[in-house]
């Protein structure tokens, strides 16, 4: 499950192997056994600790960046030049899943690590309100700041703002846009004082639609393109009136993008592709702020969901396809232990809480619903690794709070069950089929029921989680203020 991106020094073709001898060989067998019975040489090297009890917490959110469109993750395109070199100092979790399709269910997950159905926060529908997490449940800023941390949150508004209970335990939690220059500044201040501890959070909406990249970024690729598609912001702000709301400049953006069309399809993709280069490069930033600290800093760079681009019918972030749920993960230790090293079992965001609690010798989560990643990156591999769980809670009963249409995505190993309700159930094998196109429900019953005994167990557990929850602190509802349904109208959430 673990594997290192460095291939091994001195390594030999069949040439080289033929060329040992048999005397040759029995010596290297004999002095291997003699050093697996603990004779003829030095004990066996420990295996690395990733401990950093003492270090500081850098967590980096890039919005809607999907795995697949990061050159560490395979991507054809020079998209990530800056965090493909993190990447190669940190360890990567190949096949990261994000908690939900939506931002604010996503996060509280990384905040929580609940699932969305159990920690109730969800993506505001309304204008007039939003049902902020319920005060029985700690998160992560509140945990780190019980340990001795400072705590500072610099984020771009919309669905990761306080009325949802994401600046709880911050000792100042800021909206900045996606503007990265006030985490900066932060950290320039806390390097003068080097014996405070802290963490910090970031949160960009890049690459957010409609993609709109400035220059150079909105011709890095497909510069031949003479399609309808708006490719600058310059040309997209000539076609609309003064003063026109978000909901009108996204109609604008996709009206002129044919699915059918691949050219336009194509453009859309490049466009999304310059978002992510610029954003790379606005990351870039901080990361060489971060490495100028004199603190021992543990770094996280993760998203919270993807993108679609047609894959399985549709755009924006509306299901629990991989295109969605696939998203980076990278922990980088201040001291490079295990950096380029690449994990693929399947892992959650919602475990990323507990992992940075573990490594940076925080007391963690009462009862979190997964464990700290901490093992499985030094090497010690679960016999059988929980699955993982990813939700959409698309309508809720009229309490506000329980699930009524619920899809759910079960990832164990290599197999993926989609419970999709009235829908039904689809099942797909990962490994020979990536981009989720053949459903193997009807062909492997077997598979299809075991996922799903697993995952009504699973659900069992979160309904009963949640009342726990509810009878400890009833959320409420919150209403939120003007400046806040400003920026989920420009995110185009209202």
């Amino acid at each position: 499950m673990i594997r290192s991106v460095r291939p091994p020094y001195g390594r030999r073709g069949p040439r080289a192997l033929s060329s040992f001898s048999l005397s040759g060989l029995l010596t290297v067998t004999l002095a291997a056994l003699l050093a697996l019975s603990g004779c003829g040489g030095p004990a066996a090297t420990p295996p690395p600790s990733l401990d950093c009890s003492g270090c500081s917490v850098v967590l980096i959110s890039i919005d809607t960046l999907r795995a697949d469109h990061l050159g560490s993750y395979g991507y054809e395109r020079d998209t990530s030049p800056r965090l493909d070199a993190f990447a190669a100092e940190a360890t990567r979790f190949a096949r990261a899943y994000a908690a939900s399709y939506h931002t604010a269910d996503s996060h509280m997950s990384v905040f929580t690590a609940l699932h969305p159905s159990v920690h109730g926060v969800r993506n505001t529908r309304s204008a007039s309100e939003a049902r902020p997490l319920t005060a029985a449940v700690v998160t992560l800023p509140e945990r780190l700041a019980a340990g001795g941390l400072r705590t500072f949150g610099y984020h771009a508004g919309g669905n990761v703002s306080p009325a949802y209970g994401f600046g709880r335990g911050f000792e100042e939690y800021r909206g900045t846009g996606s503007e990265v220059q006030p985490a900066i500044d932060r950290l320039a201040d806390l390097a003068s004082r080097p014996a405070e501890r802290f963490f910090l959070f970031f949160h960009t909406y890049r690459p957010h639609d409609p993609y709109l990249p400035a220059a150079p970024y909105n011709e890095l690729w497909e510069k031949e393109y003479a399609g309808p598609v708006l490719g600058s912001q310059e040309a997209f702000d000539a076609q609309l009136a003064e003063g026109e709301d978000f909901a009108e400049k996204r109609r604008l953006f996709w009206s002129r993008i044919d699915p059918e069309v691949p050219a336009d399809l194509r453009k859309a993709i490049a466009l999304y592709d310059g978002e992510i280069r610029q954003t790379d490069d606005e990351i870039g930033r901080l990361l060489d702020q971060i490495d100028r600290m004199p603190q021992r800093i543990l770094v996280a760079v993760m998203s919270d969901h993807g993108e679609e681009f047609h894959e399985h019918g549709r755009f924006l972030h509306d299901q629990l396809y991989d295109e969605v749920l696939h998203v980076p993960l990278m922990i980088r230790h201040p001291d490079r232990v295990l950096a380029g090293q690449v994990v693929d079992a399947p892992v959650g965001l919602v475990a990323l809480a507990p992992t940075l609690l573990d490594l940076a010798g925080v007391q963690g989560f009462e009862a979190p619903q997964a464990a700290s990643l901490r093992a499985l990156m030094e090497g010690g591999a679960p016999a059988a690794p929980a699955p993982v769980l990813a939700e959409k809670i698309v309508t809720l009963e009229e309490d506000g709070a329980t699930p009524r249409l619920h899809h759910r995505a079960l990832i164990s190993r290599h197999l993926k069950l989609l419970s999709l309700g009235q829908r039904g159930e689809l099942l797909f094998d990962l490994e020979l089929d990536p981009r989720e196109r053949e459903d193997l429900a009807a062909i492997r019953p077997d598979d299809r029921v075991r996922l799903a005994g697993a995952l009504a167990r699973i659900a069992a557990r979160n309904d009963q989680r949640r009342l726990e929850l509810r009878d400890r602190d009833a959320p409420g509802r919150t209403e939120i203020d003007a400046e806040m349904v400003e920026q989920l109208k420009a995110l185009g959430y209202l």
